[in-house]
């Protein structure tokens, strides 16, 4: 059976080739964003996706070696009023002596509506049963936003 141990959102992460030991670089718990947006159809509280690169990564483990589930990580951004802004996806595969595997999630932009809170609910997948997923942990991220000197 496939495990949760931690997931963290995060600037950048670096694994070290020797050990395979791995490198968390700036965990974000709050970020604020200020904007200047001239264009007269927007509308405030729309979402916005801005160039920003960040991480959420996870580290996942299994109780039996010889377990061999085919699942998948899957990643679903909330927003603030709990709208959905994205759902993303990758498979976890163990290397065949390993009990841990780590999946890390890139992104190049960040898609914001308003001020509070965004979580980053992260879910174990069966590949056989799509429909069958389970919740193994939400990451909250506090995010401030100003557009043209407003909070929003």
């Amino acid at each position: 059976m496939i495990k949760h141990a931690w997931s963290i959102v995060c600037r950048e992460s670096k694994i070290d080739a020797q050990t395979n030991n791995i490198s968390i670089l700036d965990t974000y718990e709050s970020l604020q964003f200020g904007m200047n947006i001239d264009d007269p159809t927007y509308k405030q509280g729309a979402p916005l996706a801005l160039p920003f690169k960040f991480e959420v990564v996870n580290l996942f483990y299994r109780d039996k070696i010889a377990e061999y589930p085919e699942s998948q990580a899957v990643i679903i951004i909330t927003d603030p009023k709990g709208n959905e802004l994205g759902e993303f996806s990758a498979e976890i595969r163990f290397v065949e002596d390993e009990t841990r595997m780590r999946s890390i999630f890139k992104f190049e932009d960040i898609s914001l509506s308003i001020s509070g809170t965004y979580t980053y609910s992260v879910y174990i997948r069966d590949s056989k049963k799509p429909e069958k997923q389970k919740l193994v942990a939400e990451a909250p991220l506090q995010i401030a936003i100003n557009v043209n000197g407003q909070e929003i």
